[in-house]
């Protein structure tokens, strides 16, 4: 999309619509599918501080991302907007890389014995919840 920027003005319109409704849809699905997805992938015990820091990130977001709005509208130029965002989008992706931290791992150990997992919660215990 950022390529219509160099395109005559009634391509670009035709882009920014083309990206509202791309948009439009992807914030769709988004807004009923991340809380549900969060909450499979999270454990238990650690789900409120994960939606918290879910939810903290979302205001920051909300918070600069209107300033820097504005900030790259007043340049005036629709190229200087898209290459800005190209540049901001590349150094938060690469600032989130892991950098070479260990996961944790499954399998058997290097020594080849197995692992010794925790036995899952068991039924009447605080750490049980059953759905319905």
């Amino acid at each position: 999309m950022g390529v219509l920027a160099l395109a005559p003005a009634e391509v670009r319109l035709a882009g920014v619509l083309v990206y509202g409704a791309i948009f439009a849809l992807g914030e769709s699905a988004y807004s009923c599918s991340y809380h549900p997805w969060l909450i499979s992938k999270v454990p238990e015990r650690e789900l409120t501080r994960a939606n918290a820091l879910s939810n903290s990130m979302t205001g920051i977001g909300v918070f600069f991302g209107r300033s820097i709005g504005v900030i790259l509208i007043g340049t005036g130029s629709a190229t200087t907007v898209w290459l800005l965002l190209a540049l901001m989008c590349a150094t938060v992706g690469l600032s989130t890389v892991p950098l070479g931290r260990p996961r944790a791992r499954r399998g058997p150990s290097p020594d080849g014995r197995p692992v010794q997992l925790p036995a899952p919660p068991q039924a009447g215990t605080s750490e049980h919840v059953e759905y319905k």
